[in-house]
């Protein structure tokens, strides 16, 4: 490797847990620029100790304490040289001896909390280095399977819950919910210090409650002292300015105080503002903040975990409705939830968020504030139909039929599979034919861009759209490896008959009777 990570910094012969000794190699891991794990694997394929994907999970995670031979390999692919490696290989064989010597103490169950929700009150063995584990080869002891089950099966109980307060909230029904009702006066102070294992609830009906919650998250934010994971949609907004702003400064504050930061971005529009917030600080701290982008992650509930791997981790769940924005569907925040040292569930949760990022996308600063930018599409063909387009792109935002100017469409080619010829560019603006046109975010677009470049070509063209000219970008398909002239069958031709329909666009209707589509001249 051509850069070596600076690690004079590194306290090396303080390492005496392997929890310390798993910090520190997440640590040299961000230092050499966080390679994914399929990158570690493919620069230790011909060493005498190659490295597996697993294996390296495993040890990052925790879950498993590595061999000397395994750590020392994934340190030669982080940039460690050998001239360097004695200071590591001493911290193993610490931390080795000290595992072997300790023993486990003794699980206690967790203890419901007056408002009939189950905190994490385990005094539990830690998951790194117990005599036990280095026994079972990593595997976790079946007593703490058996909290983690039950603390999974708490969360998927809350979601449930919050779901039926969205539709009480909505008005939709009356029943009571039976677990999301905590007394008032678990708010009344929400700045006296933490709780232990401790469950808090916030209802968010109006703009005190939604403030009340971010002020006390903004709060922990800012006394964080390892990491952060943050899983969630962010501000799309310039309205909530000030809330978002808040927040990204307590962050900004954390991370010059070295704490980690990962976000996990999920496809959403986003605030201008938040998007260059976001983007100075990749600038600024790009070896300790990192965002990546699940472009298939529609979700309307966010999740923060602080310090998850500490003794007094939080783990904060946000629940949201789905509404519709300027662009797309957007979250609006109806109720939240605060698991005060609830250890388990922490661990788990973050195990989970660091697993998954190594498959999203990584985004620099360039990238995150292209999340604020609104795309305009040109749809002629399946995606004219409503139900087409929300399956493959659920933020999409109609904005009405459209007219393409210069460009002409075959029928013929389109009832073909004869693709090329669907639609050309003439350049005579007297050549023209409608279609349906969309905004789009920056994942919306990332979306449909997978789905359609397999066979299609991006161009750019101009629309015109309520009687003006508009920017907009449309798909050309490319030369059809085979070329058979006869009627397409199915659903695509369906399709394309839905979005005419749809949008009243009687003359290509008619034109699709008349090359042969089976179309009833009655609903015309």
């Amino acid at each position: 490797m051509d850069d070596t990570p600076y690690t004079d910094d590194l306290d090396l012969a303080a390492i005496r847990t392997s929890q310390e000794l798993v910090k520190i190699l997440n640590r040299i891991r961000i230092l050499a620029d966080s390679p994914s794990l399929r990158t570690l694997e493919a620069r230790t394929r011909h060493s005498t100790h190659p490295l597996s994907k697993t294996a390296v999970a495993e040890m990052l995670r925790g879950v498993r304490f590595p061999s000397k031979a395994t750590m020392a390999s994934f340190l030669h692919a982080c940039g460690v040289p050998e001239s360097a490696m004695g200071p590591w290989l001493r911290a193993w064989e610490r931390v080795a001896t000290e595992a072997q010597t300790q023993v486990a103490p003794e699980i206690r169950p967790a203890t419901p909390n007056t408002a009939g929700l189950s905190g994490d009150g385990i005094s539990r063995p830690s998951l790194k280095g117990t005599r036990a584990q280095v026994e079972s080869g990593g595997r976790i002891p079946a007593p703490e399977q058996t909290e983690i089950s039950k603390l999974q099966g708490q969360v998927r109980e809350l979601m449930a819950d919050n779901e039926q307060l969205r539709l009480q909230l909505d008005g939709r029904t009356d029943r009571p919910s039976p677990h999301m009702t905590a007394p008032r006066d678990l708010m009344a102070n929400p700045h006296a210090g933490l709780q232990r294992d401790a469950v808090r609830y916030f209802s968010i009906e109006d703009e005190p409650s939604e403030l009340l919650f971010y002020h006390e998250l903004e709060e922990h934010i800012r006394h964080a002292r390892e990491e952060i994971y943050v899983l969630g949609t962010g501000f799309h907004s310039e309205q909530k300015s000030s809330i978002y702003e808040s927040l990204i400064r307590a962050e900004e504050e954390a991370l010059r105080r070295n704490v980690n930061i990962i976000r996990i971005q999920t496809g959403n529009p986003v605030a201008a503002g938040w998007a260059e917030a976001y983007a100075r600080l990749l600038e600024e701290f790009p070896n300790s903040f990192h965002m990546m982008i699940d472009v298939d992650g529609i979700s309307y509930n966010e999740v923060v975990l602080i310090d998850p791997r500490s003794r007094n981790p939080l783990v904060a769940f946000l629940f949201e409705t789905r509404e519709r924005g300027v662009v797309g569907s957007v979250g609006r925040p109806v109720s939240a939830l605060f698991f005060m040292n609830a250890r388990v569930l922490a661990t788990n949760l973050a195990d989970q968020l660091v697993s998954r990022a190594d498959y999203f996308l990584k985004l620099n600063s360039q990238a995150v504030r292209d999340l604020a930018v609104k795309y305009t599409y040109f749809a002629w063909g399946v995606h004219m139909a409503r139900s087409k387009i929300q399956r493959d792109v659920p933020d999409a935002h109609p904005l009405g039929k459209a007219i393409l100017r210069g460009w002409r469409r075959d029928i013929r080619g389109l009832l073909s599979t004869h693709r090329a010829a669907i639609i050309q560019q003439t350049g005579d603006r007297q050549d023209a034919f409608d279609g349906v046109a969309y905004e789009l975010s920056w994942s919306g677009k990332a979306r449909i861009d997978r789905i359609e470049l397999r066979a299609y070509e991006e161009v750019a063209v101009t629309i015109e759209l309520n009687g003006k000219d508009r920017p907009a970008f449309t798909y050309v398909p490319l030369p059809a490896a085979t070329e058979k002239d006869h009627l397409a069958r199915g659903s695509w031709i369906d399709l394309v008959v839905e979005g005419a329909r749809e949008n009243k666009m009687n003359s290509l209707l008619a034109e699709l009777r008349d090359g042969g589509a089976p179309i009833d001249v009655n609903r015309i």
